[in-house]
């Protein structure tokens, strides 16, 4: 022992490190040591993270001539074997072997022992395969009764030759597949004196087409004590976050798959066709629920090029038989958002499937929170989006549909926003100096420290786009049966719920990251109907549809009537998101400012303090009626020992809707148990947001030096370089079809009065016929100006029939609509 620390290594042995090579020894023989006089919660900050960065940098330096080398043996070899072979792309970040025993707590990741890339073990695949053929493919081989068994004597028949091939392919042993509740029962069982029979297909390890660079990659738990101990999910609780070891997005992996003798190349078929569906529809590796390991299929087998279609075909055989529901939607980015992941850099700015599934877990809460106890709570949140102990029904696969590239949030002039960017924006002038810009006090935090030491967090622009695919499957817990309609019911009411008054990223409840959903076949379209699925569920559940307010300790919808949560919504004129969330900043300090050193603010969140601010008088002070500085406290139990870093999130959303040169700002508000209590809290939200309301309907602050009308320079908005107008989003405009830039066969065009190139979004419904130089009328889908009155970034849109419609739609409401006069309560 030296300095307290525990050094598991000698001293010469230490030495070497340095020339480490392999991630696989770096990950678990010279993991960080550890102080074991720090807290617990510490060890995954000052243990975990610092040696998971080790072994990312380690991958990140593999030579990938060396790798080429191993890769071009392996393939002589598969060649040899004259196994089938494709390739596929992961499309979410893959993480595989979490929970295997290494130095670190749910970090491990599947490393070759020899080399130290990560690749997928042919167990797995082989695991992953017969799971899809069991419970995908299997059931769609032949009818059945209302009772779920086989029709007839006729399709008990075609069930047996089809689990027939499921064994023929994998094997069987003595006992395999008892508890398979999906094998009719009028099949045979193997029992305990049946012999075992080994697979006639062999699935080989799939290795990457290149040595892939891994990244730090984390989760935060918000609600540990809610996970742990039932108690109730509040806004207090610290997150705590856990790192581990990803594969990231785009690389390519090899599948071979190979028969073992001289086997039937029917069965060889099937099992290719059941990986490449369970690759496409599952996903592989660990935390597949949460949008990890889903994969995409870029070059079929030679001889086999329909698997992709068959297995495709497979999928929507079980979602016509409902054995499967799925949603799939579009996301679009209305507002700046601050997105990071462990390294909050500008390279994972982005939003990730496990940071939409928290927040979809959080928004599905509020359609229940007061209707049951924690504890109930609990239980039907781990049925649904599961737990610890068992994997939830819903699966979340988030896909980028738009090129993503983030940008440093550096745009303060000491306290004033910096001249171009405020030009190019309108933003408006701060009214004295005792008023925080409106987009840096909504922002706070995010453009932070001092001059030697900034700390600038990285956005996305408004336009950016996700599709999203949520698929749900029948569960059983508790003695609890949900079909797969009713889980997915209550994953598309949170979606909802997130896009009609959440939003993503750091600074969501002050409206940043606000997202606009457009799906098909939605079932959900108005709050309302969020509250009916949920009590649809209940009742489903046997539990009590009485909305209690005593159970109220966490962020509830309540009832429609009366409305247990305020909400207002009221349009303003501006189509520049970034000026609108100056508005929006400007117009929530004016109201925090009426209630200054008022102890009521507590309702708005913690923490915060009045008077003060320092601890003596400043010069321009009373110091006759001068108070010292007082941390508020939340009444919660057990909270208050140190009132400077109690920590409850405010329970006012904001929400940012585009519509058309306008956009609609929507605020709800819960209330909160313990700021200070349920009544307390309702009537301070009431006012608050009746003030809030009154600041939005006012005019948008002159921005100095714009000239013209207040807010948005003499024209519509900011202006290109020879004073020309620059577009804004929806504009209808002639542009050039061009070259992708980048070479990927993407559709892109040029708006040649700016000169700005861009990509179109919906390209899959430009005519095939139209090719590069063709002149063509799109859609502004976003439009970013740069400083010196370009374009820093353009998007289009090809202008569809139901998007025209719903120009026409934006329009129609904006001029009907009155700055300030918005729909009302829904």
């Amino acid at each position: 022992m030296t300095n307290s620390l525990m050094e598991p290594l000698p001293g010469s042995t230490r030495r070497l490190l340095s020339r480490n090579t392999h991630p696989g020894l770096m990950l678990d023989k010279y993991a960080q040591s550890w102080d074991p006089t720090e807290q617990l919660n510490k060890l995954s900050e000052k243990v975990q993270g610092p040696t998971i960065e080790s072994v990312v940098n380690l991958t990140r330096a593999a030579s990938q001539d060396f790798y080429r080398s191993i890769l071009g043996r392996r393939n002589n070899v598969l060649a040899e074997l004259g196994v089938l072979t494709f390739e596929a792309t992961n499309t979410g970040p893959l993480t595989l072997h979490l929970a295997r025993a290494s130095a670190l707590e749910n970090a491990g990741i599947c490393l070759h022992r020899l080399y130290g890339f990560t690749y997928l073990p042919g167990t797995s695949l082989k695991g992953l395969a017969r799971a899809y053929a069991e419970t995908v493919w299997f059931p769609g081989q032949f009818e059945t009764s209302e009772s779920g068994a086989p029709g007839d004597n006729l399709e008990l028949q075609r069930a047996a030759a089809a689990w027939q091939k499921i064994e023929s392919v994998f094997g069987h042993s003595p006992g395999s597949d008892h508890g398979k509740g999906w094998k009719p029962k009028a099949i045979p069982k193997h029992s305990a004196a049946d012999s075992a029979s080994a697979g006639g297909v062999v699935f080989h390890d799939a290795w990457p087409l290149s040595w892939p660079p891994l990244i730090k990659d984390i989760l935060n738990c918000h609600h540990p004590e809610y996970y742990r101990a039932a108690q109730p999910p509040g806004d207090w609780e610290d997150p705590i976050p856990v790192y581990f070891l990803a594969v990231p997005a785009g690389q390519r992996f090899q599948f071979a798959i190979g028969r073992r003798g001289q086997r039937d190349e029917e069965l060889t078929a099937l099992a290719t066709e059941w990986l490449v569906g369970a690759l496409t529809s599952l996903g592989v590796g660990a935390k597949t629920n949460s949008g990890y390991g889903s994969f995409q299929v870029i070059s079929p087998p030679e001889p086999l090029k329909h698997l992709p279609a068959a297995a495709q075909a497979t999928w929507e055989t079980a979602l016509a038989n409902r054995r499967v529901a799925e949603l799939k939607a579009t996301l679009t980015l209305v507002t700046p958002a601050f997105l990071a992941g462990a390294s909050q850099q500008a390279e994972d700015c982005d939003l990730r499937p496990a940071t939409l599934r928290g927040l979809l877990r959080w928004w599905w809460r509020t359609m229940h929170a007061g209707f049951v106890d924690a504890t109930t709570l609990s239980k039907i949140e781990a049925a649904i989006w599961g737990d610890t102990q068992a994997a939830g029904a819903v699966r979340i696969v988030l896909e980028q549909a738009s090129d993503h590239v983030a940008q440093e949030y550096n745009y303060k002039d000491r306290f004033d926003p910096q001249p171009r960017f405020k030009q190019d924006h309108a933003l408006g002038d701060r009214p004295n100096q005792k008023t925080t810009q409106g987009l840096f006090y909504a922002s706070y935090g995010m453009d932070d420290g001092s001059r030697d030491e900034p700390k600038h967090r990285y956005y996305l622009e408004p336009g950016c786009q996700w599709s999203v695919r949520l698929t749900a499957k029948s569960t059983c817990r508790d003695a609890w049966s949900l079909a797969a309609a009713e889980v997915l019911a209550q994953a598309e009411a949170a979606l909802w719920l997130l896009c009609e008054f959440g939003s993503c990223g750091s600074k969501a409840r002050k409206g940043f990251g606000s997202l606009a959903l457009e799906g098909n076949n939605m079932q959900i379209a108005a709050v309302d109907k969020c509250r009916f699925a949920a009590a649809e569920l209940r009742g489903k559940l046997g539990l009590s549809n009485r909305f209690d307010p005593s159970h109220v300790q966490s962020a509830a919808l309540g009832p429609p009537q009366p409305a247990w949560c305020e909400q207002i919504e009221l349009s303003v004129p501006s189509a520049d998101a970034w000026q609108v969330m100056d508005h929006v900043g400007f117009s929530y300090q004016a109201v925090a400012q009426d209630f200054s050193h008022n102890p009521q603010k507590l309702a708005l969140g913690l923490p915060r303090k009045i008077h003060g601010p320092r601890n003596e008088p400043m010069r321009n002070q009373d110091r006759d009626n001068w108070q010292r500085q007082r941390w508020l406290e939340s009444t919660r139990p057990g909270t208050n020992r140190n009132a400077q870093n109690a920590r409850y999130a405010s329970p006012v959303w904001i929400h940012v809707e585009a519509a058309g040169d306008q956009h609609l700002v929507r605020a709800i508000a819960f209330p909160a148990a313990f700021l200070p209590n349920i009544d307390e809290s309702r009537a301070f939200l009431r006012e608050f947001l009746k003030r809030f309301k009154d600041q939005l309907a006012g005019p948008l602050r002159p921005c100095s030096g714009t000239g013209g009308r207040p807010g948005r320079g003499s024209d519509r908005g900011p202006r290109g370089s020879g004073g020309r107008a620059l577009p804004v989003n929806g504009d209808q405009i002639e542009a050039t079809l061009v070259e992708d830039p980048k070479g990927k066969g993407r559709r892109f065009a040029e708006y040649e009065p700016l000169h700005a190139v861009g990509a179109i979004i919906n390209a899959a419904d430009v005519p095939e016929e139209l090719k590069p130089g063709d002149r063509v009328t799109l859609l502004v889908h976003s439009i970013t100006p740069a400083g010196d009155g370009s374009i820093k970034a353009i998007q289009f849109n090809w202008p569809t029939e139901a998007l025209l419609k719903q120009r026409e739609k934006s329009k129609g409401k904006s001029q009907g609509r009155g700055p300030g006069q918005g729909r009302g309560r829904r």
